[in-house]
């Protein structure tokens, strides 16, 4: 189910991206997010949907072409003067998915950009998130 709703949502975004005047960096950083949590689906649920734990992800399952083409929006959605959560949230999914192994993540990037998405979109699940992140 979660894998027919990531597909209808990139489905979705992929349709803003054809029109000219909704092809903006914010949309660009949408579809930089998509294909990036699209691309560690595989890797983030277990065979019954359930979801595994991050430090227990099998990141060999990530689908590296969605990670290329996540990268291609994200450096697509930086020709634009506005920074959107989108923007924010991709780039915090980016670090994720360079990360080889858990312990390669560079989670001192990660809190900055929490940092940053608390100034533009500050909620209760940023801050919980946030926390994880420096935890």
């Amino acid at each position: 189910m979660r894998a027919e709703l990531c597909q209808e949502a990139m489905g979705l975004t992929a349709l803003l991206l054809e029109h000219p005047l909704a092809a903006t960096p914010a949309t660009h950083a949408l579809a930089a997010l998509m294909c990036l949590h699209a691309a560690r689906l595989p890797g983030r649920v277990d065979a019954s949907g359930s979801l595994i734990s991050l430090f227990d992800q099998d990141r060999s399952r990530w689908d590296s072409r969605l990670v290329a083409e996540g990268q291609r929006f994200l450096d697509l959605s930086a020709t634009g003067p506005e920074l959107t959560q989108y923007h924010v949230e991709a780039a915090i999914a980016w670090v994720h998915a360079m990360a080889h192994r858990t312990e390669d993540t560079d989670w001192g990037k990660i809190v900055s950009l929490y940092n940053t998405l608390m100034t533009i979109r500050p909620s209760p699940v940023v801050a919980l998130n946030r926390a994880i992140a420096i935890a």
